[in-house]
């Protein structure tokens, strides 16, 4: 696969957390040459696996040379960075992603997205300035409160098909926007 873009990805991922969707690990996992390809172009930023995405990476193998493989394709140190959730963290995540969901029910923009996508987005708003995320599932980042600051096309080896992943950024501002709505709009009803 090739990575068709005019972005410099390299002042973008520059010192921010970049962490990786299952559906990007695939690709970086099967394609032996994309991966130093992108290494290259996110070497100044921090590439984040969280332990959700590492379940989702694990979920449903039962070959265990399956599982070696991918196991040791996580365990590179000089590339990726393990996530690890201590108490005040995961208590934090949790809260940022029951604001999420109550605001996304409040838009209307999606009652589907999983318990795993909300505590992903509730990992990326932690640190609005310094992490950003990649995902092929654009739909499961709303798009009232997650920007997207950059799109990476990646071409497969027929040079026929591109596959879009999108480089989201948590949008503080209008989280806030859009949370004091939710809190007026739930204030007019309790003061029926």
């Amino acid at each position: 696969m090739k990575l068709i873009s005019c972005n410099s990805y390299e002042e973008l991922f520059s010192n921010k957390y970049v962490y990786l969707d299952n559906n990007f690990l695939e690709i970086l996992l099967k394609d032996i040459e994309f991966l130093p390809e992108f290494i290259k172009l996110s070497i100044k930023g921090y590439l984040m696996i969280d332990p959700l995405i590492k379940f989702e990476f694990f979920r449903d193998l039962n070959d265990p040379r399956q599982i070696q493989i991918r196991e040791q394709f996580l365990s590179q140190d000089d590339i990726f960075n393990p996530v690890i959730y201590n108490h005040e963290t995961f208590f934090k995540i949790m809260d940022n992603a029951a604001i999420l969901s109550r605001i996304i029910s409040f838009k209307k923009q999606s009652n589907n997205i999983s318990f795993i996508d909300l505590m992903l987005a509730g990992r990326v708003m932690s640190k609005p300035d310094k992490n950003l995320f990649i995902t092929a599932n654009r739909c499961d980042f709303p798009a009232c409160v997650f920007d997207i600051v950059s799109v990476l096309n990646i071409r497969n080896n027929s040079n026929i098909a591109f596959k879009p992943f999108c480089v989201l950024k948590f949008n503080k501002d209008n989280f806030d926007k859009h949370y004091q709505q939710l809190i007026d709009q739930e204030k007019k009803i309790l003061d029926k």
